[in-house]
Parts: structure tokens; C-alpha cells; sequence
């Protein structure tokens, strides 16, 4: 992907780990920490081979505690989940976007 937008001179590909655990994102439990070092390591990886990764992990720390579900039996990020998303990625498309002028 990244070889393909540098050949057609685009901005490189994003990559968004999709954080939606519940949960208190500035003092994660056993589990949360456990979700934070894989999306951390993808990031890592994503970064080294040129994509851009949006880093969403920086907005649900400081929401604090919270449910990031639709529902008990719905485990779909919620509205505000995909309002977290949207700022996050406007933040980074819209300079991208900029520089294509």
C-alpha cells in the first residue's frame, strides 16, 4: 500500500488501531493492558513500514472511565465511540489532504 500511494503521489496510507474496549484507559486493568501492547506493537509496525498511524489511545485516556459499547450484548463501538474516531481522523486526514494542493 505504502508503494502503491508513493508511485501515484498520494499521502501514505493510515492505520488506525480501533480502540473500543471498555474501560479506564488512564489506569487499564490486566486486560486493557494486554489490548494497548498489541495495538502499540501493529502501530509500531504499520509506522515502520510508512503508514501514518492515527493514535486514538491519547482520546479515551482522557475521557476517563467508560463504556465503549453499544450495549452489554452489542460489543460495536457507540455513537461516541465513532465521535472519538471521526475528531481523531479529521485531525490527521485534513493536513494530509492540505499538502495535495
Amino acid at each position: 500500500m505504502v508503494a502503491l500511494t508513493r508511485a501515484r503521489q498520494l499521502p501514505p496510507p493510515l492505520f488506525v488501531p480501533l480502540l473500543q474496549c471498555s474501560g479506564d484507559y488512564g489506569h487499564p486493568d490486566r486486560l486493557l493492558q494486554m489490548v494497548l501492547r498489541w495495538t502499540r506493537q501493529a502501530a509500531d509496525a504499520a509506522r515502520t513500514a510508512g503508514f501514518v498511524v492515527v493514535n486514538l489511545e491519547e482520546d479515551f485516556t482522557a475521557e476517563g472511565f467508560r463504556e465503549h459499547w453499544v450495549n452489554t450484548w452489542d460489543p460495536h463501538p457507540d455513537a461516541q465511540c465513532h465521535e472519538v474516531y471521526a475528531r481523531r481522523l479529521a485531525a490527521v486526514i485534513a493536513p494530509l489532504l492540505a499538502d495535495m494542493r
